[in-house]
């Protein structure tokens, strides 16, 4: 196949913003046809991309020959319901995150993904820690820092975002096999809003899990820290630490060993230096059109269907353990 036939179902901000552009600056992509809540909306998406056509109903795009593969881009709720009869008819898929609302659903979205095994199955990653991934991995794979012990995970936001943590652990250390949580929630009164401006609830979010070598992972999660957030990963080794972060818009990747008195910098390799001077990161779209047309396998910082039922099982133990306090093992994939 040399050229994408693309349909896009639920092109709202982010994907107008980020997504659509990336996918028209391609030239191995063809924009068919695009639908959206309303037949206005789908017009504007049409005349800003250059789609061929509208679809006031989006299950006409899943029904189209003239289509090879769906980006859905709608809300979480309806993921479910657009993949599975996308994958049956013959579509590859990219989903945007989270894959959908229950294990239930992810494991039935799973399973047809891997009955049509020819299809690229993927889900649009968050936006975290990308830029950093591939020079990360790289520093792990070397052994300078030894056997993992410890990774910390700190994270500030105005909305709970453990999925996303969880995510950026999971594609770079490897599965977790059970966890332990606690959400604790501050009478105090909120001086923080989210960016559609409503109040912040004050709380901190902590989840201790275990890897399948014994070795630790420690989530922290806080609403409160506002302007002084420091969010940041830090793994600590037999031989050594790495601390990767972003502080007051400078990210940052440190590493020293045992015995050193101070942290220094990352030298950076040659070839994954554009990464980090121009912030490029992996690029989604990219990878999924070559996916199709050349059956290269996508960068492992996008998840698979199998990753996304990863992270809502991981959800589903956080608040069993949450409302019982009590250890929860997570399933064996």
């Amino acid at each position: 196949m040399d050229k994408v036939r693309l349909g896009y179902i639920g092109a709202g901000n982010f994907s107008r913003n980020k997504i659509l552009p990336n996918f028209q600056a391609l030239e191995n992509v063809d924009l068919v046809a695009v639908s959206n809540s309303s037949e206005e909306s789908s017009q504007k998406v049409q005349e800003q991309f250059g789609f061929s056509r509208i679809e006031k109903n989006w299950s006409n795009i899943l029904e189209s020959n003239d289509i090879d593969a769906v980006v859905i881009g709608t809300r979480t709720d309806k993921h479910y319901e657009m993949s599975i009869p996308a994958l049956k008819t013959g579509k590859h898929v990219l989903v945007l995150n989270a894959m959908t609302r229950t294990v239930t659903e992810a494991k039935e979205m799973l399973s047809v993904s891997n009955e049509n095994s020819h299809l690229v199955s993927l889900i649009y990653p968050g936006q975290f820690y990308v830029q950093e991934d591939a020079i990360f991995k790289r520093i792990l794979d070397s052994g300078k820092i030894g056997k993992i012990q410890h990774i910390i995970d700190y994270w500030y936001t105005p909305f709970f975002g453990l999925g996303s943590q969880f995510e950026v652990i999971n594609r770079i250390f490897g599965d977790q096999v059970r966890l332990f949580a606690n959400r604790t929630s501050f009478q105090q009164e909120s001086t923080n809003t989210d960016h559609h401006g409503r109040s912040v609830r004050p709380e901190s979010n902590t989840v201790l899990a275990q890897r399948q070598d014994g070795s630790l992972v420690s989530y922290f999660h806080s609403t409160v820290a506002g302007s002084s957030q420091h969010s940041r990963i830090e793994v600590y080794g037999s031989e050594g630490v790495v601390v990767c972060g972003s502080f007051q818009d400078h990210s940052y990747i440190k590493i020293g060993g045992t015995k050193d008195e101070n942290l220094e910098d990352v030298l950076i390799d040659t070839d994954l230096k554009p990464l980090w001077d121009n912030g490029d990161s992996i690029l989604v779209e990219k990878n999924f059109i070559e996916a199709i047309t050349s059956n290269q396998k996508p960068s492992s910082s996008i998840p698979l269907f199998s990753d996304g039922l990863k992270l809502l099982e991981f959800a589903t133990a956080w608040k069993e353990s949450n409302d019982n306090g009590v250890w929860v093992d997570l399933p064996n994939q």
